[in-house]
């Protein structure tokens, strides 16, 4: 029996591609059926009747037209019977892809087509052609929902590649995978699970140690057993009963006999896990003391070169041992008062260790000894550090003068004795007020220059600081005078001295002696009004125009200031007629 093909990948209109399909020959009952690769049960089912010319070719016949649901591969059964009832079978593959880029296809599929429910349905997300990145989102609905099409959304699209679903009841489930590439093409996968009840949910772990306590240096020997479930496997794990992560001893095995071995005399958990063929598991925890080999006599000797020290000596600690053999040695400390240790060797077999003290106090020094079989003995010891009597930082700091007049600088020359690597800060502050002003951060600079802006008294502060944090401090009151021979006079004057009403005249202002830039207030008034008029606000303006509006006798107040803030002032007579 002959058959004939022709396959289209778009219609006219550019949707999803379809399978013609011709049956050459005599005329013939046909039917084709077209089946999901994911499914169980027929998706497209249609009936033709064909005609076979007598050379084997189609003349004519029924075109069976198929438009696939989803981007999928899918099988097409198409089985032939003639008037007799012979019949013929073929099978074709039909594989559906996005019409916006025939390339792109979905191979998505199931690590497992059954699963017992409580157990997630996995799959692996892949797909081939697509433009850049490809992105996955995954729907689920029971089957019996397609009568209304309604998908539930497991997850959506990233671009991780596996997909878990927990599926609530034990029925069958269509997932629909889709696959989005970077230009927005979707390609679809719709798989198939079957998920059964749950048939051994009796699963019990009989699972044992052999002891509950043994001495280090020896195994730990676990015994795993089950009831009910099949196929079972084992993992086995342990940690110390002070830890919080454990390790992996055995993955899921059909092994029973698994042997630890304790790194150290402390107690264990063990727990170990039963997985049955439908996924149930059952995990049981022992606990297992594993103690000091009574036979290790194990003494820990260490000693520290002297229970009070200077400071800027070393701590020197002398680890020793005895009763037992392949001792390595930890050195911790920390201060008295603390409660966090830090580390100064992890265990060695060094046996001299130096500890540099920072400051001077107290500290604890602890020493851990660790034989072979992991038997520890530690002893503490205690060490006073105290300030050196005859190295303690003086600060010897001094200033060029106790008195300057404004104008010259104070000059600070940093010194002092004792102590190491030894910086300096300087700071100042106007007696009168309680705020500091840094001239120098801690600097190895020895001079510093401080310039005064007013005649008053300054406080300087000098400290000292070593390399050990220790901290000598010394301030220096400093007078700063006014300058005798710069006494600052005002000797403005008016343009005129006498004037009649309605007249202008000029205010010459000027002035003597003084530091820095020279400022001019003026303000004039009527000997009969009670408040001045201001002409001008402190400015370095010198010549200022008043008007004398009416008959009468004339005040003009003329104050300067220079840049130390000291201010002169003068009162000027002049009578309008």
């Amino acid at each position: 029996m002959n058959f004939y093909e022709q396959q289209k990948n778009k219609d006219s209109s550019g949707k999803k591609s379809s399978r013609y399909l011709s049956f050459a020959g005599d005329r013939y009952d046909g039917l084709c059926r077209l089946w999901n690769r994911g499914q169980q049960s027929c998706f497209h089912e249609c009936k033709c009747s064909i005609r076979l010319r007598s050379d084997g070719y189609l003349s004519g016949g029924d075109v069976c037209n198929i438009t696939p649901e989803y981007s999928s591969i899918y099988d097409v059964r198409i089985t032939a019977k003639d008037s007799r009832g012979e019949e013929d079978i073929k099978y074709l593959e039909l594989k559906a892809s996005s019409p916006t880029n025939d390339t792109f296809v979905n191979i998505s599929d199931k690590v497992e087509t059954i699963v017992p429910v409580g157990n997630e349905l996995v799959v692996v997300c892949e797909s081939e052609g697509g433009l850049g990145t490809v992105q996955y989102a995954a729907y689920t609905r029971q089957c019996t929902d397609k009568e209304t099409g309604k998908w539930t959304k497991s997850r959506d699209y990233s671009t991780d590649k596996t997909v878990k679903i927990k599926p609530s009841s034990a029925t069958t489930y269509d997932v629909l995978l889709k696959a989005k590439d970077s230009a927005g093409n979707i390609a679809e996968k719709l798989l198939f699970f079957k998920v059964t009840a749950n048939a051994s949910s009796n699963l019990s772990n009989l699972s044992a140690v052999s002891d509950a306590s043994v001495p280090f240096g020896s195994k730990i020997n676990v015994l795993c057993a089950s009831d009910g479930g099949s196929g079972t496997k084992y993992a086995v794990y342990c940690r110390h009963t002070s830890d919080s992560t454990w390790s992996k001893s055995q993955d899921f095995s059909t092994n029973t006999n698994v042997s630890i071995k304790p790194s150290s005399a402390t107690p264990y958990y063990v727990l170990i896990k039963a997985k049955d063929s439908a996924g149930n598991i059952a995990s049981v925890t022992k606990k297992v003391i594993v103690t000091a080999n009574a036979n290790s006599e194990l003494t820990n000797t260490s000693n520290v070169s002297s229970k009070v020290v200077p400071m800027g000596s070393d701590i020197t600690v002398t680890c020793g041992s005895s009763g037992s053999t392949g001792v390595t040695y930890e050195v911790s400390c920390k201060f008295s008062s603390l409660s966090t240790w830090s580390t100064i060797q992890a265990y060695s077999s060094n046996k001299t260790v130096k500890i540099k003290p920072s400051s001077a106090t107290p500290y604890d020094i602890r020493i851990r000894a660790k034989d072979s079989a992991g038997n520890i003995a530690t002893v503490t010891k205690k060490v006073t550090v105290t300030a050196n009597a005859d190295s303690t930082l003086t600060n010897t700091s001094t200033v060029s003068s106790r008195t300057v007049p404004l104008g010259s600088d104070i000059t600070v020359n940093c010194a002092s004795k004792n102590g190491s690597g030894v910086t300096y800060a300087v700071q100042c502050r106007h007696t009168s007020s309680s705020t500091w002003s840094t001239i120098q951060d801690y600097s190895t600079n020895k001079t510093v220059t401080i310039k005064p802006t007013s005649a008053t008294p300054y406080s300087v502060c000098i400290k000292a600081k070593d390399s050990a944090g220790n901290i000598a401090s010394v301030t220096i009151k400093v007078t700063v005078t006014a300058n005798e021979n710069s006494t600052l006079t005002n000797t403005s004057t008016l343009s005129v001295k006498s004037a009649s009403a309605g007249d202008k005249i000029k205010v010459k202002c000027a002035s003597s002696g003084g530091t820095g830039a020279k400022t001019y207030e003026v303000s004039y008034k009527l000997s009969t009004a009670s408040k001045y008029t201001k002409l001008q606000d402190y400015s370095s303006n010198a010549s200022i125009d008043v008007t004398l509006s009416k008959a009468g006798k004339y005040t003009v107040y003329v104050a300067v200031k220079d840049a130390s803030g000291a201010v002169a002032k003068k009162y000027i007579n002049i009578t309008a007629k």
